[in-house]
């Protein structure tokens, strides 16, 4: 067989092969009677190309000739059957070419071989040749490999998205199959690429999914799936921080479902309480704080219903949520960019029309969104009004009244701003909340309401309203509610005020945290919102008349945020959180919360962001520019605070000592073998800052000058020899060891990362974890390395523990949702919510205890009992597991996410190419440039295991394409055509 097309272009064809044919052809067709007028010059092999690849290719003059000399014209042909049709879509003959050339694009057509005819023509002569084209499946690749479950008795069934596992890289339709080993402990349905595994009996069933591409290709993958009886290893001390089901006690919105749900938005997600049957249950829970700080819940006209966060909002469609975000938010999917870097205030009225004050570039804006459209029809500066924005109400005619720090403004039907303050009818300037019934707004100051009918503005007094957390609520009995400075009022004009105190409390309500939202039900219930809680009266005069139900999460731990988890030599556990206090376990009960701290000058902590117990059982606690010690479990305190303050700043007594400490925020503490007391910071300017030391009496400070690299100090680790070790913030390339007697030891390990844990093993190794450059172990003067190139998930640890096993666990950044890692010694095993039963794979802190006699016990030496596992999560609480049933349950058949190849595709490229690959999960930064190094795109794509770029701007040509992999940058060339 002879062919008629000379390749002279090929580009990237990793699989395109050309295949030698003999001269003669049973299908080539010539004109005897003119074969010696047109003449084929030369024979042309067959083509054989991969149906995700392309080729350009040219024929070049000397291939046919006529004898006259003169120009040739060319035809092509499908041929089959022994019929002469029409070329397929797939190849493009192209007509910027003297000679023949023509483009073959075989993406997501049937694999076959091809018959082709070349006609070449010179007036009334010509001469064909025929040429076959095989097309190549190239079967469906595995993207995302499945992972394994550890499932208690009694889940039912769980649920398995296979939507992103397979991918056909040449564009065929996948179908796929699923199949159980042993269906009668997990039976496997499938609905569309949607995994249903329904429980059965105990055991271990392996779950295998096809994936078909109806062109000859498949692939298959498989995970193991474990039913185990409820026990110890896989219970959990609390999933939520209240046994009464609340996620979070800073409720800051109430959206009340008539009858059905009550929603409750939360700092730490959305909680969800179904009156009929007294569950809860909870929703949103690992969002960040942009993300699931829910700050109002509104109904929409359809029943759907949206939830306002910093950020942006969330959509409930369907029994699902999905999240909009402006340009701030680049991880998110949908991006809407007109909602700027944060919402100030929001609401939606009765049209489904979303309206909002945000702030984009250093400007505020009034945007109207048209939320079945997801369009911006108004987008308007408001360079003329003093923020802050407080408040937002949509009028009868759905037109926003915006209550704020200089008066209130109304953007009109006619597209008009109008201001309104002292000077035209405000009795005061700052708006604290508007409210809008039967065609009056209603603005909350100073000293009581303003009520504006379109025309005048009057006022019901109140002089107890002074501050700006007055809250205004219209109830569907149209009764006015309002809030203010921890009381509860109604008003009716022919009643007045009433008012009811929130003092039931307790003492902490005296730190002022206002109420942030009422709401009565269809049977007349009482809902409020407040930092502390939700508050409950059965119908509307209970709530002047006798104590609320509260809900709050005080019976367990005071937030779901715990940073740290600490412990003491007398089998107790401690929790601190941030800004909530700390809780104490004893193995059994917990006690001792924020609510039930002194509230005295005996502890000054603005927040907490480190905690020590140290051997004597003392427990210190820093925060912002001080540190507060108890040695009799929280009754009294002894507080050192920094040089920040000034005398009389804070009462002071001889429980406050004024500048003891030097430094603005403490971050780590620690003790040494003499009982000495470290505490290291940071500064905002360096030569007040150093590493303070307390020796029962007295802070002395070491800083540069006396030897350390540098005072911005981020760990603290006081070892079994006496040495205390510094970790460094900012990124620094070194780690100090200071010795008993001060002498200090300087090591080059760290490599411009911060250390965020050190750890002293069973053997005397100093383990030294880093927020991005994984585990450096010291081990009398040699260095040993862990990373993700040697048994680390990834390079961002967070956390470090030992167990009695000598076993040492980590946890990553809490954002990385990887769980916990474990070394035994000589390999790393991986343990996450779906494997090995996490109550989280967002782990803030982690401790160990070991059990004995059904006690807790303190510091950790080498034993036979390996202990429990305590994980403090960033949002669902705490959970603890028993070490050794977990290590001795753990799968060793179920795979690794193993690192699969880059592929790009289809190169050469028209308008879109698509990558897969092992990316780097932290960050995976794209950048394509041409050969002169101009920057074409440049985005960030962290997270995405297929990515499809926009190439249709870029100019026909040779590019270079740049990401991130778990190997480092990587770097690889295509093609524009």
């Amino acid at each position: 067989m002879r062919t008629f097309i000379l390749i002279t272009f090929l580009v990237a064809m990793s699989l395109t092969r050309i295949v030698a044919k003999p001269i003669n052809d049973a299908f080539a067709l010539r004109d005897t009677t003119t074969i010696d007028t047109v003449i084929m010059n030369i024979p042309y092999p067959d083509i054989e190309i991969l149906k995700s690849d392309s080729l350009v290719f040219q024929l070049p003059d000397s291939s046919f000739y006529a004898k006259s000399g003169k120009a040739l014209s060319y035809e092509a042909f499908l041929y089959s059957n022994d019929t002469i049709g029409p070329l397929p879509t797939w190849i493009t003959v192209l007509s910027d070419s003297i000679s023949f050339s023509a483009k073959i694009k075989p993406y997501g057509i049937k694999s076959a071989s091809y018959n082709f005819i070349l006609k070449a023509s010179s007036e009334n002569s010509f001469v064909t040749d025929t040429l076959a084209i095989e097309i190549v499946n190239e079967p469906p690749i595995l993207v995302s490999p499945l992972v394994g479950f550890v499932l208690q008795q009694g889940f039912n069934s769980i649920q398995v998205d296979i939507s992103e596992t397979f991918l056909s890289t040449d564009g065929d339709s996948l179908s796929y199959s699923v199949s159980s080993s042993t269906s009668s402990i997990a039976n496997a349905a499938l609905a569309g690429t949607v995994i249903t595994i329904n429980e059965g009996s105990t055991g271990q069933s392996v779950i295998t999914v096809t994936a078909t591409d109806g062109d000859g290709g498949e692939i298959s993958d498989s995970f193991t799936v474990i039913i185990r009886e409820l026990d110890k290893a896989f219970t959990f001390t609390t999933e939520n921080t209240g046994s009464n089901g609340l996620i979070d006690s800073h409720v800051r919105s109430i959206h009340v479902e008539n009858e059905n749900e009550l929603w409750i938005g939360t700092d730490n997600g959305l909680s969800i309480y179904n009156p009929s049957n007294g569950t809860w249950r909870s929703e949103l829970k690992n969002g960040g704080r942009d993300s699931n700080k829910i700050r109002s819940i509104q109904k929409l006209p359809n029943g759907d219903k949206i939830l306002f966060v910093e950020r942006g909002f969330w959509l409930y469609q369907s029994n699902s949520f999905k999240y909009y975000a402006g340009k701030s938010s680049p991880g998110t999917q949908n991006i809407i960019p007109e909602l700027g870097e944060f919402i100030d205030v929001a609401a939606v009225g009765s049209d489904n029309m979303f309206w909002a004050i945000v702030s984009t570039s250093n400007e505020r804006m009034l945007i109207k969104l048209n939320l079945s459209t997801m369009s911006v029809e108004v987008n308007v500066p408001l360079v003329d009004v003093i923020p802050p924005f407080i408040s937002i109400v949509l009028d009868e005619q759905d037109r926003p009244w915006i209550g704020l720090s200089r008066g209130l403004v109304h953007y009109t039907s006619s597209d008009q701003l109008v201001s309104y303050n002292q000077q035209n009818g405000l009795s005061r300037n700052e708006v604290y909340d508007v409210a809008f019934q039967n065609g009056k707004v209603y603005a909350a100051v100073n000293g009581g309401i303003n009520v504006f009918d379109g025309s005048n503005f009057s006022i019901i007094d109140n002089p107890e309203f002074f501050q700006n957390d007055t809250k205004l609520y219209f109830d569907n009995l149209e009764n006015l509610w309002a809030t203010h400075n921890g009381s509860i009022y109604q008003y009716q004009e022919t009643e007045g005020w009433k008012s009811a105190k929130l003092d039931f409390f307790g003492p902490n309500w005296g730190f002022g945290y206002p109420i942030s939202d009422i709401k009565v039900d269809d049977q007349q219930s009482v809902w409020v919102a407040s930092r502390w809680g939700l508050v409950k009266s059965p119908d509307i005069n209970s709530v002047f008349a006798s104590n609320p139900t509260v809900y709050n999460t005080f019976d367990g731990l005071p937030a779901n945020d715990v940073f740290e988890i600490i412990k003491d030599d007398l089998g107790n556990l401690y929790f601190p959180t941030a800004t909530n206090g700390m809780s104490k376990y004893d193995g059994k009960n917990w006690t001792w919360t924020y609510q039930t701290l002194p509230k005295s000058s005996s502890i000054w902590l603005q927040n907490t962001t480190a905690a020590y117990v140290t051997r004597n059982g003392s427990i210190w606690l820093g925060g912002a520019g001080a540190i507060s010690a108890t040695s009799d479990g929280g009754i009294t305190w002894k507080s050192y605070l920094s040089n920040l303050y000034s005398p009389g700043q804070v009462p002071q007594g001889q429980d406050v000592v004024y500048d003891a400490i030097n430094m603005a925020n403490v971050k780590t503490i620690t003790e040494d073998a003499s009982n000495n007391i470290w505490v290291g910071g940071v500064h905002w300017e360096q030569d007040k800052l150093g590493l303070n030391k307390f020796d029962g009496s007295n802070w002395s400070v070491l800083k540069v000058q006396d030897g350390l690299k540098s005072v911005f100090i981020q760990e603290l680790y006081g070892d079994s020899k006496g040495n205390i070790w510094v970790g460094y913030a900012n990124n620094y390339n070194e780690i100090t060891q200071i010795n008993a007697s001060g002498q200090m030891t300087h090591f080059a390990e760290i490599n411009q990362s911060n250390v965020t844990k050190i750890l002293e093993d069973a053997t005397g190794k100093i383990w030294i974890a880093t927020d991005s450059r994984g585990i450096s172990v010291y081990d009398n003067g040699t260095w040993i390395k862990f990373d993700s190139q040697n048994g680390l998930l990834n390079g961002s640890v967070s956390n470090m523990v030992r167990d009695g096993l000598g076993n040492i666990w980590i946890s990553y950044l809490p954002q990385l949702a990887l769980g916990v890692s474990v070394y035994d010694g000589s390999e790393w095993q991986h343990f996450t919510k779906e494997f090995g039963g996490l109550p989280s794979d967002q782990i803030n802190s982690l401790q160990v205890l070991i059990t004995s006699g059904g006690n807790v016990g303190g510091r950790i030496s080498a034993t036979d009992s390996a202990g429990s596992l305590f994980l403090g999560t960033l949002s669902d609480g705490v959970g603890q597991i028993d070490i050794s049933s977990l290590l001795n349950n753990r799968i060793t058949g179920v795979k690794k996410k193993e690192d699969l190849a880059f592929k790009l595709f289809p190169n050469p490229a028209d308008d879109q190419i698509q990558l897969i690959g092992a990316f780097d999960k932290s960050i995976n930064f794209i950048i394509i440039y041409d050969v002169n190094g101009y920057v074409w795109y440049s985005a960030d794509h962290s997270g995405e295991s297929i990515i499809k770029l926009n190439t249709s701007n870029l100019k026909s040509g040779s590019y270079i394409l740049q990401w991130n992999s778990v190997n480092g940058i990587q770097r690889d060339r295509f093609l524009k055509q």
